[in-house]
């Protein structure tokens, strides 16, 4: 009798078993969603009935793309990932949908991320750093839901250099450019790390590299100008500012340091004159661009005093206590009065 029992309890676990490809998924499916319909959702209970599920339907991808929604929401992302890419692998018709579910996960922690960072530099100084370490944690969840994804190590990388973790951020980047070699935003950020360890050869390189694959962004041929400015290669300073100024011709600082670029030169004043003029049509009160146009009017190729002096009049209403701009004033008077003076005849020899 006893025999018997066993025998038929084993008929009846084998007949559920197999019924399960067929209808026993929506049970666990509807399990689930009970639990979600509850006030809180009980997400750990879903998680449990659809785990419980996948041990008799392991390629059911409806199960697994609801334990992946379920994962998310209790911030497992580890798990979700993979429970996703399982859906996609498992179903015939919704991979795109899939997909696209997976992508806005990721989209979310990831813009997330770019709202403490941006939070860490515009906010107060006090909070920066708070702000950096939220940051790095959604940027960390974003790479346990997809790990090897270039925005990720950009992201984090950027986040280490701002840490001060040089080493660790050029590792990252470093990935990011192994996974995808033409990446312009991974070069730009080797570029920013190499400018602020003053190794102005590596950061042109990879400035140079990253706008060479992306020519739209106004700030990279910027910083790229700024380079060739430190590596003191003011021709192609001009002519980086001059694309950027191109690209965004509302920059007032990218105009005065291409006129920098001229001036320090010393070739072609004309032309820092010109770009000067920019920068104060932007910014009527900016007193840099004052100096720095006087100093170009009064430029043995120039020697326009009746312009220094207007400038450095301006200057000194921008400035009143400025002992050098006054002194700069002075010396276009004189100057000026020199030119304009009678020249002496020359004494006849006997």
């Amino acid at each position: 009798m006893s025999r018997l029992k066993n025998k038929t309890l084993m008929l009846i676990v084998a007949a559920v078993i197999i019924s399960l490809g067929v209808v026993g998924c929506n049970q666990y499916i509807s399990g689930a969603k009970v639990r979600l319909q509850e006030d809180p959702p009980n997400y750990d209970a879903a998680i449990r009935t659809l785990n419980e599920g996948l041990e008799y339907a392991p390629k059911d991808p409806e199960m697994h793309g609801l334990l992946a929604y379920c994962y998310v929401q209790t911030k497992k992302y580890k798990e979700a990932g993979k429970s996703y890419a399982s859906a996609i692998e498992y179903s015939p018709t919704q991979k795109d949908s899939l997909q696209n579910a997976w992508n806005d996960n990721w989209n979310d922690l990831f813009n997330l991320s770019g709202v403490y960072l941006k939070r860490s530099v515009s906010g107060s100084k006090d909070s920066a750093a708070a702000n950096i370490e939220k940051s790095l944690e959604q940027i960390n969840f974003a790479i346990d839901l997809v790990p090897n994804k270039v925005e990720n190590l950009i992201r984090k990388g950027l986040l280490f250099r701002h840490m001060g973790k040089t080493k660790e951020s050029e590792a990252l980047f470093a990935k990011a450019i192994a996974i995808d070699p033409n990446n312009p935003d991974a070069y730009y950020q080797v570029g920013r790390s190499a400018m602020e360890s003053e190794n102005w050869d590596d950061a042109i390189k990879n400035l140079a590299k990253a706008t060479d694959l992306k020519k739209d962004n106004d700030q990279w041929f910027y910083w790229l100008g700024v380079a060739y400015m430190y590596k003191r290669d003011y021709p192609q300073a001009q002519k980086t500012f001059a694309i950027a100024g191109a690209l965004k011709a509302d920059e007032k600082n990218t105009w005065f340091n291409q006129a920098q670029a001229y001036y320090f030169e010393g070739i072609d004043m004309k032309s820092a004159i010109v770009a000067l003029d920019k920068v104060i049509a932007l910014d009527s009160k900016d007193v840099e661009a004052y100096s720095l146009l006087g100093l170009c009017a009064l430029h043995n190729t120039v020697n326009d005093y009746d312009r220094a002096i207007q400038i450095y009049t301006k200057a000194l209403e921008l400035k009143p206590d400025s002992q050098e701009y006054k002194n700069y004033l002075e010396y276009a008077k004189k100057q000026k009065e020199a030119s304009q003076a009678p020249a002496k005849p020359k004494k006849k020899r006997r």
